[in-house]
């Protein structure tokens, strides 16, 4: 990783050394803010039948391509 995203490594380290507890609960903290509160209700909106677990959001195979194209457009 250090290689590859420098940046994002040295961010990372710096904030596991001040405090890597807290810099966990910060960084789930974002990840929900990103998939509860910004792509899961682009989803309900639309009516997607959709379950939110951890980093992943799961659906039908029907819906598969439409999820992942909100996800990362948003």
């Amino acid at each position: 990783m250090k290689e590859v995203y420098p940046t994002a490594h040295q961010y990372i380290w710096d904030g596991k050394v001040e405090d890597s507890n807290q810099f966990v609960v910060e960084m789930q903290r974002y990840e929900s803010r990103i998939f509860i509160d910004d792509r899961f209700p682009k989803l309900m909106d639309k009516k997607i039948p959709c379950l939110s677990i951890n980093d992943g959001i799961f659906t039908t195979v029907r819906h598969s391509e439409q999820v992942e194209g909100i996800v990362l457009r948003h």
